[in-house]
């Protein structure tokens, strides 16, 4: 059995992905530290969140998804050294959820690790993520329904809410096994994060190359809005991995992303609200006693707050100038596809036609044998009769 599992359990928007990445780009690397991180591919600790949570199982994957948390624990059962897990929608988790969830990776020693960001900053972002997947909320709304703990799910106040996911998942664990692991202030460099989480889960942070994916996954101001309008013409995306595939893999990503639009923020008022959110969670980690690795003036959004402009507050104007812009793109993609498409088709009737004259070729030369053997008979034969 492991002797210690560090159980990263998010939160959301705090750079989970990159770490994720950093983690499983250096597994190989990081078994010869003597550091395990389970599953057969990354994809299997999401599906063992949904065992955690025990959310519903469906599809053909329904059996596969029920497996994975018992995988990932038999993995860590059969280690000797460090594991680690990682996902932020464990953070979802209820406390009798967490309970379980520890208790089957017992007797090795559970650290739970927590990335925290500061509010002001993270919440837009998981606003971002759940625009993505067709939240009909605006920002506004998404902040207000936050602060009320009305929203569900994965990008809800409930999985980067500090105080209460940790509350719940490090109810019966020692403060000095609860770990809260800051992000960094914006422009810093993100191997900052990368040597923080590393060193804590006993890595070498030199020893990995942490620059796997970073691309920036940041809607601007005007294409957020954007989203936000095309949103309703979307209805033939009716299920999740739709959603997934073509309005934030394709639409949100390829298309809106690569702009680089104004980065926006809050009214001042959420952003205040959020604020003081954020001091009360540093007040509770310091009567908690928790590990703190950074610095918890990072939680905390300067004062004064920067003056960012709204989604709101986007005009028709604007809105149409970006719209243009964007058909064009699209009309760029379908003409790549489609000339890749032609391309591939070209290709496809050329192999068709060679393969169509080798079939005649091989059809020549098996009538040319079938002829040479009936003469070669014809001549064994005459050979026979002459010497009888």
């Amino acid at each position: 059995m492991a002797r210690q599992v560090y159980f990263h359990i998010g939160a959301p928007k705090t750079g989970t992905t990159y770490l994720q990445n950093a983690l499983w780009g250096n597994r190989a690397v990081l078994r010869t530290q003597g550091v395990l991180i389970p599953g057969r591919k990354h994809f299997d600790t999401f599906d063992a969140t949904v065992v955690v949570r025990e959310k519903p199982r469906r599809g053909r994957r329904a059996d596969e998804i029920g497996n994975a948390w018992d995988r990932i624990v038999e993995e860590v059962h059969n280690w000797s050294g460090t594991a680690v897990i990682s996902h932020e929608f464990f953070a979802e988790a209820t406390a009798e959820q967490a309970k379980k969830a520890i208790a089957a990776l017992a007797p090795a020693e559970v650290h739970i690790v927590f990335t925290a960001r500061d509010y002001v900053r993270q919440v837009p972002a998981v606003w971002q993520e759940a625009l993505k997947m067709h939240s009909k909320l605006t920002l506004s709304e998404f902040v207000e329904d936050a602060l009320a703990d009305r929203l569900t799910g994965p990008w809800s106040w409930r999985t980067f809410d500090i105080r209460a996911v940790l509350e719940r998942w490090a109810a019966e664990l020692p403060p000095g096994q609860v770990h809260v692991v800051t992000v960094p202030r914006p422009g810093t460099d993100p191997a900052v994060l990368w040597d923080r989480f590393a060193r804590l889960c006993g890595i070498d942070p030199s020893s990995c190359d942490p620059s796997t994916d970073m691309a920036n996954e940041s809607l601007g101001l005007v294409e957020a809005r954007l989203l936000q309008e095309v949103h309703p013409r979307l209805t033939v995306l009716s299920g999740l991995p739709e959603r997934h595939r073509w309005t934030r893999g394709f639409f949100a990503h390829q298309v809106l992303v690569p702009r680089e639009g104004e980065r926006f923020g809050l009214r001042r008022s959420e952003a205040e609200a959020l604020r003081a959110r954020a001091l009360d969670a540093v007040e509770q980690i310091r009567l908690r006693g928790y590990d703190v690795v950074g610095d918890l003036d990072e939680l905390v959004a300067p004062d004064p707050l920067p003056e960012l402009p709204h989604p709101d507050d986007v005009s028709d104007a604007e809105l149409l100038d970006a719209a243009e812009d964007v058909i064009a793109d699209l009309i760029m993609h379908v003409r790549k596809h489609i000339m890749q498409s032609e391309h591939r088709e070209r290709r496809l009737r050329k192999v068709q036609r060679q393969l169509k004259e080798l079939r005649e070729r091989q059809s020549r030369t098996r009538r040319l044998l079938s002829r040479i053997r009936r003469m070669a008979a014809q001549v064994r034969r005459r050979i026979k009769q002459r010497r009888s």
